[in-house]
């Protein structure tokens, strides 16, 4: 899952020798099974090899092994069974990062050298861009990212226990479990017991619940996304009770995960986090056109970044269709210069928004056409006050 900390940390790494690569990939169906995606992803990882060794970063055997976590990862076959609509993969000193993204694109994009082409990635900071599915039984559990248009399972059980009989294997002991400090168990207790098995049985699933819940609260920390809780009525409350992540949905869908498919899950959970959605949408109109009352907006990249760069945007919009605008800002006179075609010294104006923005502690928005405001064809922004 691609957060606000990652965007920040990413955004401050720059060199030579930095790779970004977004293609677009498959959930399921014929060209996750064929190979289709990891064969874009070869393509996209020889134009990068191309541009290395025209720009004379690496040569032979040393840009092997720079790249040697991008070509590895075109021969892990099960990594490619469980992608999203976008895989975001970005290579520095550092090493391979990678990101399933619930976003569509429809062509592979290629970036080597300067900072990380990290635009496209930021449709993921809002908020609004997604909400998480938690489905909980005690014989399994589930986590999924979804949007208004799909749904990615996203896999959870490095931190997360897959189920009840996972739980226990930790533990050694009787007919009930009391704790005990001692012996290196995940929680830092043994237990043992004496009692009823429904008793024992009690016990067992409140560890379950707690070691759940932890592991998803270590997993979520900093996010903000709603969170839908789906499972029988009877875990509901008691898994609410040991949960901490703070944006957790009021209601959760009370049935049985395993009744439901992946695209029935999405529906029936739309419907109770659509009102959501829709809210801020309206929420966010209202909000630009008070701000145009008041004079305290822009629209349009001219005007955009020196906002940006004045700290004085609070909210950023964009159209999830805006091309690519290039230019270089003018610090002399705080003012943009656009470039026809790409230059040495071109900027990719939209990205330096973004980035401004969320240095700056403003909101970024990317969304489609029609849940933007009136007004917005491309990029626009709601100030914290007027010029």
């Amino acid at each position: 899952m691609f957060s606000s900390a990652d965007f920040t940390r990413l955004a401050k790494v720059e060199g030579d020798s930095t790779v970004s690569i977004y293609v677009p990939t498959h959930r399921a169906g014929q060209q996750t099974h064929n190979g289709h995606d990891r064969i874009v992803f070869k393509d996209a990882v020889k134009e990068v090899r191309h541009q290395l060794e025209t720009a004379g970063q690496y040569k032979g055997e040393s840009l092997d092994a720079y790249l040697k976590p991008l070509t590895d990862l075109t021969e892990d076959q099960s990594f490619w069974r469980h992608q999203s609509d976008t895989l975001a993969a970005f290579l520095t000193d550092d090493g391979l990062q990678t990101f399933a993204l619930p976003i569509e694109t429809t062509e592979t994009k290629v970036q080597v050298g300067g900072q990380l082409h990290l635009t496209p990635a930021a449709a993921m900071l809002q908020p609004e861009a997604r909400y998480y599915i938690f489905t909980m039984a005690l014989g399994s559990n589930a986590f999924y990212e979804a949007t208004r248009h799909s749904i990615t399972p996203v896999y959870i059980h490095d931190e997360v226990p897959k189920d009840v009989e996972e739980v226990m294997e930790l533990y050694v002991g009787g007919e009930t479990l009391q704790g005990h400090s001692g012996g290196k168990t995940g929680d830092g207790m043994i237990y043992s017991g004496q009692g009823s098995n429904e008793d024992r049985r009690d016990e067992e699933k409140q560890i379950y619940y707690e070691r759940v819940t932890a592991g998803l609260d270590k997993l979520l920390a900093g996010q903000q996304e709603p969170l839908i809780l789906v499972c029988d009525a009877q875990y509901a409350t008691e898994f609410k009770r040991t949960f901490q992540y703070p944006h957790v949905f009021a209601d959760s869908l009370d049935i049985n995960p395993s009744d439901l498919s992946p695209a029935e899950l999405h529906t029936e959970t739309w419907k109770m986090i659509e009102p959501h959605f829709d809210k801020s949408s309206s929420e966010l109109k209202q909000q630009y056109s008070d701000a145009i009352g008041a004079k305290t907006y822009a629209n349009g990249v001219y005007d955009v970044i020196p906002a940006a760069i004045n700290g004085q945007i609070a909210t950023l919009m964009i159209n999830n269709e805006q091309a690519t605008i290039y230019g270089e800002y003018d610090a002399d006179n705080n003012a943009v210069k656009f470039h026809d075609e790409r230059q040495d010294d071109s900027q990719d104006l939209i990205e330096f928004a973004i980035r401004k923005t969320v240095e700056n502690g403003g909101k970024v928005v990317v969304r489609e056409q029609t849940l933007l405001p009136e007004g917005v064809e491309g990029v626009a922004a709601t100030l914290r006050y007027a010029v």
